[in-house]
């Protein structure tokens, strides 16, 4: 399955408007519903949406000092819980826990769907609707793409093996250069075999560029690189400004999408 640039930014406005204060002002004149879900002892939040085709599950990123306490929480944890045939499957305990307290809402409204099912999310969010994706795809739910923005790593090897067996093909994770959220946490963060991402990558540059599965190599130099063009100008907060998912991801994905009409 191919990355689609138009589809890309879709979704990428589906992340956008989870971080909505007056979530319904974005929302398309004739859409057959939509509801905002929250979780039940965490501050995170679910955009769901049927388009008349497909419902659209996009989740909140983080934005405030409770989410921040949830994104520290780095000690793994079994992604089922008490199901011992996961028990090697190891994911983000904070990223559970906001995952858990959205999915038994998400489930009702999803009962005895068949509709195809679209997940998005950007930062914390893109770590949520990653081990959402992957609780619904085990039950069979009709899961048509995931697509993810600025993701940070789930979990361990054992729960990317499954997930890809799973999803890996339909899972495309958007990054752009210069972003640190995707390189955290590190593979190398104990206990066991550390943090791995899941599915495709798809690399954002600046030059209105994007590759998929690039080389790290690549992706090293274009980051330092993009680091270095904000420190020339002084522009010290650019850390932040190149994980905004509607100051940076949506404006390189529109501009990789200009280049393609032009060429």
């Amino acid at each position: 399955m191919k990355f689609d640039l138009k589809e890309g930014l879709s979704l990428g406005e589906y992340a956008s408007r989870a971080y909505d204060e007056t979530p319904f002002k974005r929302m398309k004149a004739g859409t057959p519903w939509c509801v905002f879900l929250d979780g039940e002892q965490t501050d995170s939040r679910v955009l769901m949406e049927f388009n008349g085709v497909e419902i659209i599950l996009s989740f909140r990123g983080t934005r405030d000092l409770q989410d921040w306490m949830q994104d520290g929480k780095v000690e793994k944890t079994n992604v089922l819980l008490k199901s011992p045939d996961t028990k090697d499957l190891l994911v983000h305990k904070g990223f559970l826990e906001d995952a858990l307290s959205l999915y038994s809402k998400i489930a009702h409204r999803l009962t005895d769907t068949t509709m195809p099912l679209l997940i998005t999310g950007h930062s914390k969010g893109a770590a949520e609707a990653t081990i959402i994706a992957y609780m619904l795809g085990r039950r069979a739910y009709n899961i048509k793409k995931v697509v993810t923005y600025a993701s940070p790593r789930v979990g361990n090897s054992g729960f990317k093996a499954s997930y890809q067996r799973i999803l890996g093909s339909r899972t495309f994770r958007v990054a752009a250069a210069g972003d640190l959220v995707p390189l955290v946490p590190g593979i190398f963060c104990p206990p066991r075999d550390g943090y791995r991402h899941v599915g495709n990558e798809v690399f954002l540059r600046p030059d209105g560029r994007y590759y998929v599965n690039p080389s790290r190599p690549f992706e090293i130099i274009s980051d330092e690189w993009r680091a270095a063009k904000y420190l020339e100008h002084e522009q010290w907060d650019f850390l932040a400004k190149v994980h905004s998912i509607d100051e940076d991801y949506i404006p390189l994905m529109q501009a990789c999408a200009k280049r393609l009409i032009t060429q």
